[in-house]
Order: structure tokens, then sequence, then C-alpha cells
């Protein structure tokens, strides 16, 4: 009983660790998106005619159509691409994958 009590107890992690994929320090190619890293994310809003600081860049990863984006539910990538990590709650253990389109800049 006790052993079941503490397999129950122990944390889970089934995050993905992101850093490990960043292209941007493993790769040779030179990847566009990378200059952008360190710098913050902005998403246009068209309704308060006003761009939002969403988040911080700290690398750039590639995913397929329909792969899992890795967060803490199941949420698949609309579009086979590079991603941008975004880290919007400055823990770097809990990265989102952001698609930069045409609403996204940086600075």
């Amino acid at each position: 009983m006790v052993f079941f009590v503490l397999i129950f107890t122990l944390p889970t992690q089934a995050r993905t660790n992101w850093i490990k994929k960043d292209l941007c320090k493993k790769e040779k190619v030179k990847i566009d998106l990378c200059k952008h890293v360190g710098k913050n994310i902005y998403r246009y809003i068209p309704a308060a005619k006003k761009s939002f600081n969403i988040g911080k860049v700290e690398g750039v990863i590639f995913l397929k159509k329909g792969q899992n984006k890795g967060t803490n539910y199941k949420r698949a990538a609309k579009e086979t691409g590079h991603y941008v990590l975004m880290n919007d709650t400055g823990d770097i253990k809990n990265l989102i994958p952001v698609f930069p389109d045409k609403s996204i800049s940086f600075r």
C-alpha cells in the first residue's frame, strides 16, 4: 500500500526539453530567426491597434504540421517550419513554441 501511494505522489515531468532541441546552438546552417534570440516577441492585436509584449525569444526549433508542440497539454503544430521558443513566465523549462506569422514582430 505504501509503495502504491509513493508512485502517485512523485512529481512527473511530461514537458519537452526544448533547449536541447534549439537549432541556433547546434546547427551549422544559418537560420534567419536565430538573430532574434534574446529579443522580445510582440503580437499585434488589430482590435486594440497595438502590439503587446508576449515574452522573450530563447531559441528556434523545427516542427512538422501535426507534431505535438510539447506544452502541458497536447497541441498540434498548425504549420511546418521554424518556430521560436517563447519564454513568457521566466521559467526556462516552460517554453512555448510560437510560429512567426504576420502578427508577430521582434524588438
